[in-house]
């Protein structure tokens, strides 16, 4: 297939602003200035991504309480960890009712994950 001048060109500029944009071009430059929004985002990933270590590394009373802290801030992903602990058994008595109320508020603040976690692994548990 031939493809025309025009066609030509069109095809090789997607390809350079698509590489561009891909490889931290003109597209994929952030701004150096950083709002205060921003900072607040992540300090919270980093509470986020020390809970998730504590967890990892066995501790799990520290991750518990990192990640209970982090659901009382209202963190969505906190509380999917914080179900998963209470379906696992993890530091406390297994209690699936816990599990998904958990997955449901975090369901209700926007996690995408939490709703199917809910109706897959919990259908039929009251919450």
């Amino acid at each position: 297939m031939q493809l025309k001048r025009n066609q030509r060109f069109c095809l090789a500029a997607v390809l350079v602003l698509g590489v561009a944009g891909w490889s931290g071009g003109a597209f994929g430059e952030e701004s150096a200035e950083v709002s205060d929004e921003d900072e607040e985002l992540s300090e919270a990933d980093q509470a986020l991504n020390k809970a998730f270590e504590l967890h990892e590394e066995g501790d799990l009373d520290a991750a518990y309480d990192a990640f209970q802290d982090l659901a009382d801030q209202g963190d969505a992903e906190a509380k999917v960890q914080l179900g998963w602990m209470y379906l696992e058994g993890h530091t406390m008595d297994p209690d699936m009712e816990r599990t998904a109320e958990l997955w449901e508020r975090a369901a209700e603040a926007g996690h995408e994950r939490a709703g199917q976690l809910l109706n897959a692994v919990l259908p039929g548990v009251e919450h």
